[in-house]
């Protein structure tokens, strides 16, 4: 993403590359040396995404045969030339890795990666594009090209909608457990391995995403045991931890069957239209309270939610073959067009963006509605639906 809406008038700090090795297939660059590039086999990028910095990784990898991964230390920079980093990453198949910080475009690079890993200490900021060229229409644009790489890269598309739209001066940064269950992260470096899980009597969703993806359920179990320490309710850290649950379901999403994918968007439209607007929206694109959100939906409905969620798990691998991302972006592109036929042109950007949508959270949730619902009526149903839920 571009940088903050406060440096859009700064200089984007130099990029530098430093040659890295010591390990045939690093995990990490934490223990690793200096080293010529003939030897290399890893390369730390830091400082920004300017102008010249695509073409000094390249021929920072041309030089370095044995390189199989990238490490960034960048606060961002300009958000085309993170992508020409991203195309370039993807096309060598290189794995990333963040150690500190990887901030604003950086985090579209970073997102390219083939193994993306991080360390316990690592932080990821995410906000909407912003710079001197980037304003109104063609921020929102810009999303939808971040929201492509996510879709290539098979990580939570809700996740991205909602990083992605955090305000420009005060950007997101989201745990590591959330950024695993989005499928952003693969690993953190020094996690403990699996955790004996107990699941509550109630919690399918769990229990299913226990025998799909043991460790992602291990790595929400025991973020929820340090939220509940350091004095969040047991109330507020369950529902955080099913929130991210919900993001690895989006991910199943694609090979899930078609009951599952019909039952899932009813029981979301249910969930919807329970809520008052402003609970609504909390729920649908919150970003520090998004819990609050869901907590608001009725006993009831949210069971019927987590059961229908649970259901996409236990059906997942009905369709190994994931749907090609240009049907997604057709089927999007056309409810887009027509909601904004009735509500307006900037009416998608409004209803994703925390920064513009309690300014009118009635006609923010209407819209999100509206914007699902044009999405199940889709003649080409279920097979659509299998990418487009995922959107929120």
């Amino acid at each position: 993403m571009g940088e903050a809406r406060a440096q859009s008038f700064v200089a984007v700090p130099d990029a530098h590359v430093t040659y890295l090795g010591g390990a045939d297939r690093p995990e990490a660059t934490d223990g690793l040396v200096e080293v010529p590039a003939e030897s290399a086999t890893a390369i730390l990028f830091s400082g920004g995404f300017g102008f010249g910095a695509s073409g000094l990784l390249r021929s920072a990898l041309d030089a370095a045969p044995h390189v199989r991964l990238v490490a960034f230390e960048s606060p961002g920079g300009r958000p085309l030339i993170a992508e020409q980093v991203a195309t370039l990453i993807r096309s060598r198949h290189l794995d990333t890795y963040v150690a500190r910080v990887c901030a604003s475009a950086c985090t579209v690079a970073f997102a390219a990666g083939t193994v993306r890993s991080a360390s316990p200490r690592a932080k990821f900021g995410f906000h909407l594009a912003a710079s001197l060229a980037l304003e109104g229409l063609s921020q929102i644009e810009f999303v939808r090209v971040e929201r492509r790489w996510f879709v290539r890269s098979g990580i939570s598309l809700s996740f991205g909608d909602r990083a992605f739209h955090a305000p420009n001066l005060h950007p997101y940064f989201p745990p590591l457990d959330e950024l695993v269950a989005a499928g952003y992260l693969h690993r953190i470096r020094g996690f403990p391995g699996p955790i004996t899980f107990r699941p509550a009597p109630d919690d399918r969703l769990f229990e299913a995403l226990q025998s799909i993806e043991p460790q992602t359920a291990a790595l929400l179990l025991a973020a929820a045991r340090r939220r509940v320490a350091l004095g969040m309710t047991e109330d507020r850290a369950r529902a955080k931890a099913l929130d991210n649950a919900g993001l690895v379901v989006d991910r199943w999403l694609s090979r899930s069957s078609d009951r599952a994918i019909l039952a899932l968007i009813d029981a979301t439209l249910a969930a919807l239209s329970a809520l008052d607007p402003e609970s609504c929206m909390r729920w649908q694109v919150g970003i520090s309270d998004q819990d609050l959100g869901l907590l608001a939906i009725p006993p009831t409905l949210r069971a019927a939610l987590r059961a229908a969620q649970a259901m996409v798990l236990h059906d997942a691998n009905a369709y190994p073959i994931t749907l090609p991302a240009q049907t997604y972006e057709d089927a999007d592109t056309a409810v887009r067009a027509r909601i904004e036929v009735q509500y307006g042109k900037q009416a998608l950007s409004d209803a994703a963006t925390p920064e513009h949508a309690f300014d009118d959270p009635a006609k923010s949730c209407a819209v999100s509605i509206a914007y699902l619902r044009g999405l199940r009526d889709r003649p080409e149903g279920p097979a659509v639906l299998r990418w487009a839920l995922a959107a929120g």
